[in-house]
């Protein structure tokens, strides 16, 4: 890999890292919101109209920084605290 196509893709990641970021602010704010919402990953992905695999990302970042969990209906539901 040349490193100007190095460069690109370093700063490709770097700007779906914060988009990512900029998300899952969002969708945190929003199940803060509205305690109680369950939403499957697939109503999840129609409501905050995103990509499948960008609303996979974002419930896996905030199930793994404990803020949201699976229910056994496969769901995602804000942790109760």
């Amino acid at each position: 890999m040349s490193i100007r196509r190095a460069i690109v893709v370093c700063i490709l990641l770097a700007s779906l890292g914060m988009e990512l970021e900029h998300i899952v602010h969002r969708v945190r704010e929003e199940f803060r919101e509205m305690p109680g919402l369950r939403l499957t990953p697939a109503q999840a992905t129609r409501l905050w109209g995103l990509e499948q695999e960008m609303c996979r990302a974002v419930i896996d970042t905030l199930v793994s920084a404990a803020y949201l969990r699976w229910t056994p209906a496969g769901s995602v539901t804000r942790v109760e605290t």
